[in-house]
């Protein structure tokens, strides 16, 4: 049989399901790559044959590893939320030659790490407590509270002293970003916070919250508005479920983490502080929401 032929017959078929475009007869015979390409293309565009998604779809965030203890996974959260590099898998292990610290310090006060100063990486024990001493040198300067700690603690892999030296990076952090809300120089409380969300959602024709316990908040819908105040396209209203379930908030929760994290957002909770309605870290994560909202496009 002809070849040229079998094009023209493909051809036709092709046209009977308005997918004979880009290509002629010649050009699949030749097996032109990139007119091929294109007419594949518009075939499985219009034609994917594809099961269709079940009807609920549970976006896990990356970070989402129950295994771990809540106060863990909410500063693995936090870290990575930073963009540090490696990406933080374990708290414990990935901090301890201490270039995680140290670009956290970095990021939380832009400039103060000497990074020539730096082992990048650290090969051996000796240069890693090279790096976490620097850490805990620049922490006092900060005025974290480090008494009795060294560098060879975080080395060592010392639970709770990594804890709070991290914890405390992450309140310095939650803190800028509140105060940076008000170009006054004025304390920001929380009725600012709820006051100022409010008015960015009520043009969506959303409901004002009173309050950071506000039943709301539990199924993610107002956070979701909010975040899409920040990048209109960053929300798939397929997938928010009205929340209506202990199932549908938790899922709602989750993805929502997800989002704001697309939209550049730092993330200090994790998706129970939301359906559990905690009001210090919804307070906080709506700050957030807030500052990248101010940011200069």
């Amino acid at each position: 049989i002809n070849a040229e032929y079998m094009g023209e017959e493909m051809l036709r078929e092709a046209a009977k399901i308005d997918c004979n475009k880009f290509v002629t007869a010649t050009d699949v015979v030749q097996a032109n790559p990139h007119l091929n390409l294109a007419f594949t293309a518009n075939l499985f565009n219009k034609y994917p044959a594809l099961d269709p998604p079940p009807a609920t779809i549970i976006i896990p965030t990356l970070d989402d590893d129950e295994n771990d203890s809540r106060e863990s996974r909410a500063f693995r959260m936090w870290i990575n939320s930073l963009n540090v590099d490696p990406y933080i898998n374990n708290i414990y292990e990935d901090l301890a030659d201490g270039v995680a610290i140290l670009q956290m310090l970095d990021k939380v006060q832009p400039g103060i790490v000497h990074w020539p100063r730096v082992n990048r990486p650290a090969p051996n024990v000796f240069k890693k407590v090279e790096n976490t001493n620097y850490a805990v040198l620049l922490g006092r300067q900060l005025r974290f509270s480090l008494v009795n700690v060294s560098g060879k603690d975080i080395t060592d892999k010392n639970r709770k002293l990594i804890l709070g030296f991290v914890w405390q990076i992450m309140r310095m952090h939650v803190l800028k970003i509140i105060r940076a809300l008000r170009s006054d120089g004025r304390d920001v409380d929380e009725q600012f916070v709820i006051n100022a969300a409010n008015d960015r959602v009520r043009s969506r024709g959303v409901a004002p919250i009173s309050n950071f316990r506000d039943p709301a908040l539990r199924n993610s819908v107002y956070l979701f508005h909010l975040l899409a105040t920040v990048a209109p396209n960053a929300v798939n209203w397929d997938l928010v479920a009205t929340g209506s379930t202990d199932e549908e908030c938790a899922a709602n929760a989750k993805m929502c983490i997800s989002v704001a994290r697309k939209c550049d957002c730092c993330v200090f909770l994790l998706w129970e502080d939301i359906v559990e309605l905690k009001p210090k870290m919804l307070m906080v994560m709506i700050a957030t929401i807030l500052a990248v909202a101010q940011r200069p496009t």
